[in-house]
């Protein structure tokens, strides 16, 4: 039956795969507010926001209050609660999926894999977005019910392994970490789908730079970054954006996208 939190999980996903390139805030030093202002400047309006910044239970409600149109991902979650209560005493930021949700964000990125009661309880309400770092697990998260499945930069051979004819391409691939103007190009001619990256190697010595200096070259960035994902992918995938616009998008996605 198709309901409308189906409906809300694939507008999500449609507004993800356009989007191409996903801003990442992470534990560092600057401003949120300047590094949000320069992802509005930018035209990006998905970002994903780490649990790893001790401001993240405040901070995420703040922005969506102020920006509804804003979605914002959750990453660096744990799907045990018992897990996330019992290392608050050491991290106190960190949140239930549940709370997270309450907070409003609207999908959970993880770099660890998620349990079939997490794929059970949101897979029709938020976007899923678990970590693999072999085939096999990226097969089993995706067949549970996952709507991308992540690979870190280190595991990056595992991209190469799912892009393979043996096991068909058959699933989006969101790569975190190392996604820069050089390495962007070489990832989507591996199929990936999508790319994001934190603060910290977008604006590597940006500390460095005052507000005014840091802003304007942090918009240029990403906007370059953005940029080159959806021009590299769509040499990948021709078609891809404008199919992104159709009514049946979903089955002309080149991966197998159950609905």
């Amino acid at each position: 039956m198709d309901t409308i939190c189906d409906r809300q999980c694939r507008d999500l996903l449609r507004r993800l795969i356009r989007q191409a390139f996903i801003p990442i805030f992470v534990a560092d030093e600057r401003d949120v507010d300047l590094q949000f202002s320069a992802c509005r400047k930018a035209g990006l309006e998905i970002i994903e926001y780490t649990q790893r910044r001790r401001d993240s239970c405040e901070k995420i409600p703040e922005l969506l209050a102020k920006y509804p149109e804003t979605v914002i991902l959750a990453g660096s979650t744990l799907d045990d609660d018992c897990i996330v209560r019992a290392l608050r005493r050491r991290f106190p930021q960190l949140r239930t999926f549940s709370e997270l949700a309450e907070l409003g964000v609207s999908g959970f990125v993880s770099r660890l894999g998620f349990s079939e009661e997490t794929f059970r309880v949101w897979r029709r309400q938020k976007l899923l977005i678990p970590c693999a770092g072999t085939v096999n697990e990226a097969y089993r998260q995706f067949a549970a019910g996952a709507h991308l499945i992540k690979v870190v930069s280190s595991d990056y051979d595992v991209v190469k392994q799912l892009a393979g004819s043996p096991v068909f391409g058959f699933c989006p691939v969101f790569v975190t970490g190392g996604a820069s103007l050089e390495t962007i190009p070489e990832m989507m001619e591996d199929g990936v789908l999508c790319v994001g990256a934190g603060f910290d190697a977008i604006m590597k010595r940006g500390e460095e730079l005052p507000d005014d200096k840091y802003f304007t070259e942090l918009v240029s960035r990403l906007k370059a970054l953005q940029e080159c994902a959806v021009s590299c992918r769509e040499r990948r995938f021709p078609g891809l954006n404008e199919n992104l616009e159709s009514e049946d998008w979903l089955q002309k996605l080149p991966f197998a996208c159950a609905e």
